[in-house]
């Protein structure tokens, strides 16, 4: 299954659907989009404008800026659980925030941690050492946070950065890793000469190239530069349509 590259055309504001594999793009009729009524985004909602389906988080006791939410499931499901992603402008300070349908309020945790939602606990991971630090990615007038991904590949989480470096690309192993800083997946074992490739929330102009750089040739495709776009507000996605 592979992931798909989701966004909302800044034309007339549908929903749209890439398929890298085949190139091939579609528009949603159905689905949930989370609002934020209050100037701060401390205070959401989350509607289903077809079905006028509503659900309504409760209002948090302290300031949280929403960085990014997401469900486990369907929001009007009894089992769904809702995240949300809270941190300072700079990305230096966070917290992870979980509610589900009926709870009176958010629950916190402020440390990297897998999460297990049939059981609803968290297994907090050690911190690790910086890999490099002369990244800088905290400073308030660096980009460099949205060019460090953290992947599950296999059992296995795996960081990637982005940047200008003399060493080569460490092997991936015919991996296919779909990187973006609002959510990444990998893929084992793609297939069909597919290994061996990062994937970008990016395609060419007309719409017909997905953006990856080969790791075995060590150049971009399409040519990165000048002929590719990033759509609006886009995701990667693992879709269950039919």
């Amino acid at each position: 299954v592979w992931p798909w590259l989701m966004h909302i055309s800044k034309q007339d504001g549908t929903c749209k659907m890439f398929n890298p594999l085949h190139c091939e793009q579609y528009t949603l009729q159905d689905g949930w989009v989370v609002a934020s009524a209050g100037l701060d985004n401390d205070d959401i909602f989350v509607v289903n404008p077809f079905t006028e389906d509503i659900v309504e988080p409760p209002m948090f006791e302290t300031y949280c800026r929403f960085q990014g939410v997401t469900f486990s499931s369907a929001p009007a499901s009894p089992d769904s659980v809702v995240f949300g992603a809270c941190s300072s402008t700079s990305g230096k300070y966070f917290r992870m925030e979980t509610w589900r349908p009926g709870e009176d309020s958010w629950s916190e945790k402020g440390n990297l941690a897998i999460f297990n939602a049939s059981d609803n606990t968290w297994r907090v991971l050690d911190k690790p050492e910086p890999i490099y630090a002369e990244l800088q990615v905290f400073d308030d007038e660096h980009e460099g946070a949205k060019f460090c991904y953290l992947v599950e590949l296999g059992e296995d989480l795996v960081s990637v950065f982005m940047r200008d470096a003399d060493e080569p690309p460490r092997d991936i192993g015919g991996a296919a890793l779909f990187v973006d800083y609002r959510a990444s997946f990998g893929l084992v074992s793609p297939g069909d000469g597919n290994g061996n490739r990062i994937y970008f929330p990016r395609y060419s102009e007309d719409g017909k190239h997905a953006a990856f750089y080969d790791m075995e040739n060590k150049v971009y495709d399409p040519t990165f530069y000048g002929v590719i776009k990033e759509p609006l507000n886009c995701v990667w996605v693992v879709s269950n349509l039919q």
